[in-house]
């Protein structure tokens, strides 16, 4: 029985992280701050993004890690209820959270850039 219990418990703790709270700051040119955590709310990592890079450490889940990498290296989509990041030049995914079309909307609306939405 407590085998079972153990292996239940790792099922469950491999399961995606999700977003607890998106911030923006305007100091330093604008930071996006979102802090991640379990489904069970503890608080597990986060995930900073300014205009030049993206900055995140997240330890839970199957892509636990982190990471200090300019935006043009990376690919970041919003693929069913799932936010995922990885690598421009080889698809490897650095990481996957669970994130809403909306919570999509207010992470996109910080990396767009007017000059290019204007060319468009």
């Amino acid at each position: 029985m407590n085998i079972l219990t153990t292996f239940i418990f790792a099922l469950f703790s491999m399961s995606e992280p999700k977003i607890a709270e998106i911030r923006h700051t305007v100091e330093y040119g604008g930071l996006l701050q979102i802090r991640i955590a379990t489904n069970h709310n503890r608080s597990c990592g986060s995930i900073n993004i300014t205009p030049a890079r993206l900055d995140y450490i997240i330890t839970c889940g199957r892509y636990a890690g982190k990471a200090l990498i300019p935006h043009h290296k990376i690919i970041l989509k919003h693929t069913g209820q799932q936010l995922v990041a990885s690598y421009r030049s080889n698809g490897k995914i650095l990481f996957k959270i669970t994130c809403s079309a909306d919570e999509y909307r207010k992470i996109s609306a910080f990396l767009s850039d007017p000059a290019e939405d204007r060319q468009m």
